[in-house]
């Protein structure tokens, strides 16, 4: 009975050890084929040959310098190369006599993965700016504004900027700002007796993170992608996306949202010193305000402000704007593009955002460009 019992034990632990070991080369096959012939599957690729962070205390991290990288969306895919100092933008050109050099800070939304790179608002209005005006795009997606601030430390007197144009989201970026949610891998922007002070980014935890974000499985990937794009979950989502991804109470009510206030102070901190940076430079900061995809839309704005009770007609929606302005100072030029994007969707019915992604269409950009030279022209005269 024992040699019976052992004969079956040792031909179950070769079976399992069997599947083990076929699930293993499956799951390298099925890793393979949607890396290589299937990229639109995962949601998030990020595709290059080097794909290693750089560490840098100041900033946190960065992309690595002159690497092809690949991003693919359901909703687009475009491949960028980074400059030689890891920006997706054009090599930066040492300065000339009578240029009017503008730097762009900012997450993903001026970074542009969405769009084919000739379509990206800093690269539109390269087309319509005087040939002596250098742009030069800086913008990183995922840096919240304390990482902004680093690259402005880092590459300021580099550039030697005239104008820092610093684009804030009004969505993450500023309660990513709060130090007390800060990530392990970006430096730590804090308030100590009322006084800003930044604390460097770790690196072996920067390590740790990445190999995190490189190692992840484009097989779950896709079976979460399968799962949340599939007709009955798209139809769920285009029902009660509107309420999923904005709640105006959250965002403007210190009752529900007790750390908001905090978050916007810290957030106008980092500013003033930006500004104070800026001015070091010989450089005027302008800060712009991208709102999300919901206070863009006034319609849809108005709606899920009724749902909550609010009134609509009577909201004011330059309230952030304002709490920003005080907690910044009222020195410092704020330029909110919700009026713009608003009217230009409102008039032409072009999506200035994508549905899914919550990012600038094509069509965005353009908006946000003209309005970009418009500034420019507007501090060089």
């Amino acid at each position: 009975m024992r040699k019976y019992v052992l004969e079956w034990g040792i031909r179950l632990m070769l079976v399992s050890i069997s599947i083990v070991i076929g699930l293993v080369i499956a799951a390298f096959i099925a890793e393979w084929y949607f890396i290589n012939l299937q990229p639109q599957h995962s949601i998030t690729t990020l595709k290059c040959d080097n794909c290693t962070y750089q560490f840098d205390p100041i900033i946190g991290y960065r992309y690595p310098s002159n690497v092809e990288l690949e991003q693919v969306h359901p909703e687009f895919h475009n491949t960028r190369v980074t400059n030689s100092l890891g920006f997706h933008d054009i090599n930066l050109t040492p300065v000339a006599s009578g240029q009017y050099r503008v730097m762009i800070l900012g997450d993903s939304f001026p970074e542009g993965w969405q769009v084919d790179p000739q379509q990206r608002f800093t690269d539109v209005s390269r087309k319509t700016l005087p040939e002596n005006v250098v742009l030069i795009n800086m913008a990183v997606g995922g840096y919240n504004n304390c990482q902004e601030r680093g690259i402005l430390e880092r590459y300021g007197e580099i550039v030697q900027p005239d104008l820092i144009v610093l684009y804030v989201y009004l969505g993450n970026d500023i309660n990513g700002n709060d130090d007390r949610r800060t990530q392990d891998n970006v430096p730590n922007c804090t308030m100590v007796d009322d006084v800003l002070r930044v604390f460097p980014a770790d690196s072996q935890r920067v390590k740790l993170n990445i190999f995190g974000k490189m190692a992840s499985s484009h097989v779950a990937r896709f079976i979460k992608n399968t799962i949340t794009y599939s007709p009955l979950a798209m139809k769920f989502r285009s029902a009660t996306s509107d309420l999923e991804t904005y709640t105006p109470l959250a965002y403007y009510e210190d009752t529900l949202m007790p750390d908001y206030s905090y978050q916007i102070n810290i957030t106008g901190k980092i500013i003033r010193d930006m500004d104070r940076q800026a001015r070091t430079l010989g450089a005027h900061l302008v800060v712009a305000l991208i709102p999300d995809g919901v206070l863009a839309d006034k319609g849809i704005h108005d709606s899920v402000l009724r749902s909550y009770g609010l009134d609509s007609y009577s909201y004011d929606a330059s309230l952030i704007e304002s709490r920003l302005q005080d907690a910044a100072g009222l020195d410092i030029e704020m330029w909110d593009m919700t009026p713009v994007l608003r009217a230009a969707q409102h008039e032409t019915g072009n999506a200035t955002y994508y549905p899914l992604n919550r990012h600038f269409t094509p069509y965005g950009h353009q908006v946000i460009a003209d309005e970009l030279s418009l500034l420019i022209i507007r501090d060089l005269s």
